[in-house]
C-alpha cells in the first residue's frame, strides 16, 4: 500500500472529480484534501481546488471560511518554475485567487469553472442527469447574479454563459449552446 503513493494520488484525483460531477461536494472535498495533505505535485492546484470544492457548499462554518482563506493565501506561494517557465494552470490558479480576494472572498462557480477547465464536461454528455443537475446550478447561480452588482458582474455573468454553453453543448442542444 505504501510503495505506490502516486497511483493513490491519481485515484484520488479521479475521485475528486467524479464526486464534483455528481455535485458531491462533501466527498469531493475529502480527496481534495488528501491530496493537498500527501501529494507534492503542485501544491497550487491542489490548494485552490479544495478551496474552490468549499466554495461550492452553501452551508460553510467559520472553520470552513478559515480553511478556504488559508488555502487561498497558500496557493500562489507553492507555485512552480520548471525550466524558468510557470505552469500555465498555476498561473491561472494564482489570478483566480487575486479575483477572489478582490471580489470580496467571492467566485462564481470555481469548481465548475475546474471541471471545464479540465475537460471533464465531455463526461457529461454520457449521462444525461449528470450534465441536467450541473445546468441548473448553472441557471441558479445566473439567477443570483442578476441580483448583484459589482465590478466583476459582467465577468462572472459571460463566465455563467460559457458554462451554459458547455452544457448545452454536452445535452447535444448546439443552437442553444449558441445563443
Amino acid at each position: 500500500q505504501n510503495v505506490w503513493t502516486q497511483f493513490h494520488h491519481l485515484s484520488f484525483w479521479e475521485l475528486l472529480w467524479v464526486n464534483c460531477l455528481k455535485l458531491d461536494w462533501h466527498e469531493a472535498r475529502l480527496y481534495a484534501s488528501y491530496l493537498v495533505e500527501q501529494s507534492k505535485w503542485s501544491r497550487t492546484i491542489y490548494s485552490y481546488q479544495q478551496a474552490a470544492i468549499m466554495l461550492m457548499n452553501d452551508d460553510l462554518d467559520d472553520t470552513g471560511r478559515q480553511t478556504i482563506e488559508r488555502l487561498m493565501k497558500d496557493a500562489p506561494k507553492h507555485k512552480q518554475r520548471i525550466a524558468g517557465k510557470s505552469l500555465p494552470m498555476e498561473k491561472f490558479i494564482c489570478k483566480k485567487v487575486a479575483r477572489y480576494f478582490a471580489q470580496n472572498h467571492y467566485l462564481c462557480l470555481p469548481a465548475v469553472e475546474l471541471m471545464f477547465v479540465w475537460n471533464t464536461f465531455k463526461v457529461l454528455g454520457k449521462n444525461y442527469r449528470l450534465s441536467d443537475s450541473i445546468f441548473r446550478l448553472i441557471e441558479r447561480q445566473m439567477k443570483q447574479l442578476a441580483h448583484r452588482n459589482d465590478t466583476y458582474e459582467l465577468d462572472n455573468q459571460a463566465l455563467c454563459l460559457l458554462l451554459r454553453g458547455a452544457c448545452y453543448r454536452q445535452m447535444k442542444q448546439p443552437f442553444r449552446a449558441l445563443q
